[in-house]
Protein backbone atom coordinates (compact mmCIF):
# COMPACT_ATOMS: atom_id res chain seq x y z
CA UNK A 1 0.00 0.00 0.00
CA UNK A 2 2.75 2.39 0.84
CA UNK A 3 3.75 2.22 -2.76
CA UNK A 4 0.08 2.78 -3.96
CA UNK A 5 0.07 6.14 -1.73
CA UNK A 6 3.15 7.29 -2.97
CA UNK A 7 1.95 7.13 -6.73
CA UNK A 8 -1.37 8.28 -6.35
CA UNK A 9 -0.22 11.20 -3.89
CA UNK A 10 2.35 12.06 -7.17
CA UNK A 11 0.11 11.82 -9.68
CA UNK A 12 -2.87 13.16 -7.69
CA UNK A 13 -5.57 10.48 -9.33
CA UNK A 14 -6.30 6.71 -7.93
CA UNK A 15 -4.57 4.03 -8.59
CA UNK A 16 -6.38 0.63 -9.11
CA UNK A 17 -4.67 -2.44 -7.14
CA UNK A 18 -4.22 -4.41 -10.02
CA UNK A 19 -2.64 -2.07 -12.82
CA UNK A 20 -0.44 -1.48 -9.91
CA UNK A 21 0.70 -5.04 -9.41
CA UNK A 22 0.97 -5.87 -12.92
CA UNK A 23 3.25 -3.15 -13.14
CA UNK A 24 5.47 -4.28 -10.34
CA UNK A 25 4.95 -8.34 -11.80
CA UNK A 26 6.71 -6.83 -15.42
CA UNK A 27 9.63 -4.71 -13.99
CA UNK A 28 10.43 -8.05 -11.77
CA UNK A 29 10.00 -9.74 -14.71
CA UNK A 30 13.22 -7.64 -16.57
CA UNK A 31 15.03 -8.11 -13.81
CA UNK A 32 14.49 -4.40 -12.21
CA UNK A 33 13.02 -4.86 -9.10
CA UNK A 34 12.89 -8.10 -6.77
CA UNK A 35 10.46 -9.02 -4.05
CA UNK A 36 10.48 -10.94 -0.93
CA UNK A 37 7.75 -11.49 1.87
CA UNK A 38 8.10 -10.81 5.33
CA UNK A 39 6.20 -11.91 8.11
CA UNK A 40 2.57 -12.68 7.90
CA UNK A 41 0.21 -10.48 10.38
CA UNK A 42 -2.86 -10.87 11.99
CA UNK A 43 -3.82 -7.11 10.63
CA UNK A 44 -3.31 -8.65 7.01
CA UNK A 45 -5.12 -11.64 7.91
CA UNK A 46 -2.00 -14.04 7.98
CA UNK A 47 -0.66 -12.60 5.08
CA UNK A 48 3.11 -11.75 4.45
CA UNK A 49 3.65 -8.08 3.35
CA UNK A 50 5.49 -8.10 0.38
CA UNK A 51 8.56 -5.66 0.19
CA UNK A 52 10.76 -4.29 -3.14
CA UNK A 53 13.64 -3.45 -4.02
CA UNK A 54 15.44 -1.84 -7.09
CA UNK A 55 18.28 -3.64 -8.20
CA UNK A 56 21.66 -2.78 -10.26
CA UNK A 57 20.10 -3.28 -13.61
CA UNK A 58 16.94 -0.79 -12.42
CA UNK A 59 18.88 1.87 -11.38
CA UNK A 60 20.68 1.67 -15.18
CA UNK A 61 17.42 1.30 -16.45
CA UNK A 62 16.37 4.57 -14.77
CA UNK A 63 19.43 6.61 -15.33
CA UNK A 64 19.32 5.71 -18.86
CA UNK A 65 15.88 6.74 -18.88
CA UNK A 66 16.47 10.59 -17.12
CA UNK A 67 19.55 10.98 -19.97
CA UNK A 68 17.26 10.04 -22.68
CA UNK A 69 14.73 12.56 -21.63
CA UNK A 70 16.97 15.18 -20.67
CA UNK A 71 19.00 14.87 -24.01
CA UNK A 72 15.32 15.09 -25.18
CA UNK A 73 14.36 18.13 -23.69
CA UNK A 74 17.76 19.95 -24.18
CA UNK A 75 17.28 19.41 -28.45
CA UNK A 76 14.10 21.54 -28.35
CA UNK A 77 14.75 25.06 -29.09
CA UNK A 78 14.61 27.26 -26.26
CA UNK A 79 12.48 29.59 -28.98
CA UNK A 80 9.59 26.67 -29.23
CA UNK A 81 9.11 26.59 -25.18
CA UNK A 82 8.97 30.51 -24.91
CA UNK A 83 5.46 31.55 -24.33
CA UNK A 84 4.55 34.18 -26.96
CA UNK A 85 3.45 37.23 -25.47
CA UNK A 86 0.56 38.98 -27.23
Amino acid sequence: MSIKNEIETRLERDVSMGAMHSSLIRLEDKGYIKSSNGEPTEERQGRPRRYFEITALGKKAIAYSKSTREELWNAIPKVVLEISRA
